[in-house]
């Protein structure tokens, strides 16, 4: 993750009244998730926001079709 992607992160956890503290925690687990290769980091800024929730359900799929435990 990148800083603007942290200072932006902030930004709109406290226009929702979120506590800047909790943004860094937050972002904190986040990048420890990424670095040991539990999560990952996807730029969904290109797909069309309407189309978005299809994409995540798509991923979702596809990391349940190889995971070993049934969901």
């Amino acid at each position: 993750m990148t800083n603007s992607f942290e200072e932006r992160y902030r930004q709109l956890l406290e226009m929702e009244d979120g506590e800047p503290i909790s943004a860094g925690a937050r972002v904190s687990h986040v990048r420890t998730a990424i670095e040991s290769g539990r999560g990952v980091y996807v730029d969904l800024s290109s797909v069309a926001e309407e189309k978005r929730a299809a994409l995540l359900d798509e991923i979702q799929a596809l990391v349940a079709r190889y995971s070993p435990v049934a969901h």
